[in-house]
């Protein structure tokens, strides 16, 4: 995780926050030709490697190098941002968008070169990147208010889409990153399972955390890892709808921590007070994402989870169950639409082509971005094994029976048999979603 700005139009100045998600180091500099560099730097993986990275080119600058984030490529075996920049120093230029379209984790990154700016998000956007441009250059930075400042207008990175802003003829042209293979023909979930596995094991270390509720997709990363780790660091927040009898028993596995968002002690009373500054700060780092304001909930206990408990323990990796709903059941199922964002109810057709991606406009974006935000917000990395490309390129290949013959059913199938306890959506029916009264359903 770390922050960032670039641009060739002007020194950037707004930079509190940037330094917030990276407290291990603020470096800052002009590069003659290219612009303007902040970095403000959190390792989490690999060794320590300053930013911004010069890539060279036969002892030319070739470009420089800001990226925010973890790839997790069979590759990369220790750091990858030295990887990545190593990898762009080899590279022609025109090799750039194939490259970056074999990228696999959560990231940002700005490529500066003399004559083109290379930029974007990861395939789904789970690192937030923003920018402006016009006839005199190009501004990004990794939150809104700091292009904002600046320029009065920003734009947000669109995910799956890979930018290039030409130095010369002043244009802006975006390219498409990932087409997924949707041929559903896979009758089984080996190939699932294991490189899910995979997912958790890149994404853990000893500086993580794991969120954990009554559900799947939390169940299933607090499975995995309890299968593959010991002494696992988890949080359980608070909520009168969950399955207790669950919590109970996962309890008695993990040990978590219990968060509850409503205590008067918790946060300066953030969750009841929705016009406390803090959500305000929030919203004022990306404006575009309204729940930072109003999901004083989760604000308020996510705040208490990092400066409470993680951040004393010196942890810096929080790791969430982020996309299940969206990506493996709409949240709905059998066609049943169990809250007011699901596209199709669950019901995979025969034809993906026909609904995928089904996270476009949908709220995925926000709901991940809030959680992002506030982590960045106290220097804590988000990841999210759910969300592994690989991961879903593997699961989009199972079959239509498959997919619709069981509520997530990899998921269920795989606790199942590591005698896992989840709460059973066919056992409980729709109210394990907590239905239509949920507090993020009423922004």
């Amino acid at each position: 995780m770390c922050g960032y700005y670039f641009s060739n139009i002007t020194k950037l100045s707004h930079t509190d926050n940037l330094k917030r998600r990276g407290p291990d180091s603020w470096n800052e500099t002009e590069i003659s030709d290219l612009g303007h560099f902040g970095c403000a730097r959190l390792t989490t993986k690999g060794g320590v490697t300053e930013q911004p990275v010069v890539t060279k080119w036969e002892n030319n600058t070739k470009g420089v190098l800001l990226y925010n984030g973890s790839c997790y490529n069979d590759e990369i075996t220790g750091n990858d941002t030295q990887w990545i920049s190593d990898q762009l120093s080899a590279q022609n230029y025109s090799e750039f968008v194939p490259w970056i379209r074999d990228l696999d984790g959560e990231y940002s990154l700005v490529w500066a070169t003399p004559n083109q700016i290379f930029f974007g998000t990861d395939i789904f956007g789970m690192r937030p990147l923003y920018y402006y441009y016009d006839d005199r250059g190009v501004s990004i930075a990794s939150l809104a208010d700091c292009i904002k400042s600046e320029h009065k207008v920003f734009y947000r990175c669109q995910p799956n889409l890979i930018y290039i802003y030409d130095n010369n003829s002043k244009q802006l042209k975006t390219f498409i990153n990932k087409e997924f293979d949707l041929k559903q023909t896979v009758n089984n979930y080996d190939r699932v399972w294991e490189l899910w596995e995979k997912s958790v094991k890149d994404r853990y270390t000893d500086q993580a955390s794991i969120l954990i509720s009554s559900g799947y997709d939390s169940g299933i990363i607090a499975c995995t890892a309890n299968k593959f780790y010991k002494d696992l660091d988890c949080y359980y927040v608070f909520n009168d709808q969950e399955q207790q009898e669950i919590i109970d028993r996962r309890q008695k596995i993990h040990g978590m921590t219990v968060i509850d968002p409503a205590s008067e002690s918790i946060s300066n009373n953030y969750f009841n007070n929705r016009e406390h500054h803090f959500h305000q700060e929030m919203l004022d780092m990306c404006p575009d994402i309204g729940i930072l304001k109003t999901n004083t909930y989760c604000n308020s206990a996510d705040n208490d989870i990092y400066v409470n408990n993680m951040i004393p323990k010196g942890k810096r990796i929080i790791i969430g169950g982020d996309g299940g709903d969206d990506i493996y059941s709409d949240y709905g199922y059998h066609g049943q639409r169990m809250r007011r964002q699901s596209r199709f109810g669950g019901h995979f057709p025969g034809d993906l082509d026909a609904v995928w991606p089904w996270t476009r406009d949908n709220v995925f974006t926000p709901y991940h971005n809030r959680t992002e935000i506030v982590g960045g917000y106290h220097g804590i990395e988000y990841r999210c094994p759910l969300m592994s490309t690989a991961l879903i390129q593997a699961w989009l290949n199972t079959t239509q029976e498959l997919k619709n013959k069981k509520y997530k059913g990899w998921m269920a199938q795989y606790m199942t048999e590591h005698d896992y306890p989840y709460a059973d959506m066919e056992k409980h029916g729709g109210k394990i979603k907590m239905g239509y009264w949920h507090q993020s359903d009423r922004i």
